[in-house]
């Protein structure tokens, strides 16, 4: 595994549990307002041994219950599932933070019951992917994923930052179809700190406030269990 960064509490990212975060290095998604751009490239990130996370975990037993798993995009390492059975065998939760393109390895997570909690980024409709994230992204991947984690019975949610052209209200439309009966769907606003495109919300011709935000979240709420607003 290639890390590229840790938070070593939180209380918001693993609902119900105290975990911490670790950024895993690398993505195949270049998306305009990403808050980690270091993240990328393997050659930006600022490598963490994974001997160190795991001294690092050792220490934490009995404080943290869960491990969040982010990135970059963590289904890009290739040994992922190895370390995944590591922490579980230390005793922790396992949350996995997903772009949902590569949706054969959330198969394989799942089928082997590695993974404790699901969260899946929707970035817009699977048809305007490639554009938006400027990178090729096959809109099947995207849908088969939705659908993988909607059938796994496994505590999942789905999160969408609010960004024009992204997302608008038909795109919101769109989705609650896709992801009809989720447990959770996460809203969050646009925020103008350390964007892979510095100025991203500059040139946007529509910029989201967090009534638009809410605005977003109650179209959705129909279609799922639960919204929240961040």
């Amino acid at each position: 595994m290639v890390f590229g960064g840790i938070q070593e509490t939180t209380l918001i990212d693993f609902p119900g549990r105290v975990g911490c975060i670790l950024f895993t290095a690398g993505c195949n998604f270049k998306c305009p307002y990403c808050h980690n751009p270091e993240l990328l490239s393997f050659s930006t990130a600022r490598v963490i041994k994974q001997r160190w996370i795991l001294d690092f975990l050792k220490e934490r037993m009995g404080f943290l219950d869960g491990v969040v798993i982010t990135g970059g995009e963590p289904t890009l390492q290739k040994d992922l599932m190895d370390f995944m059975e590591i922490i579980r065998d230390m005793g922790f939760e396992v949350k996995l933070d997903t772009n949902g393109s590569r949706p054969h390895v959330l198969e394989q997570i799942l089928d082997t019951g590695l993974v404790d909690y699901i969260a899946m980024d929707l970035k817009t409709t699977p048809d305007q992917y490639a554009g938006m994230v400027e990178s090729p992204v096959d809109p099947e991947k995207i849908r088969t994923s939705i659908q993988t984690i909607l059938n796994s019975g496994v505590d999942h949610e789905f999160r969408t930052t609010c960004a024009w052209p992204m997302i608008d209200r038909d795109t919101v439309s769109r989705l609650s179809e896709m992801v009809a009966g989720a447990h959770l769907w996460v809203f969050q606003e646009c925020q103008d700190t350390r964007m892979l495109v510095p100025d991203f919300l500059e040139k946007a011709e529509i910029v989201y406030t967090m009534d638009d935000v809410e605005s977003f979240a109650a179209l959705a709420l129909p279609h799922v269990q639960e919204v929240r607003v961040r």
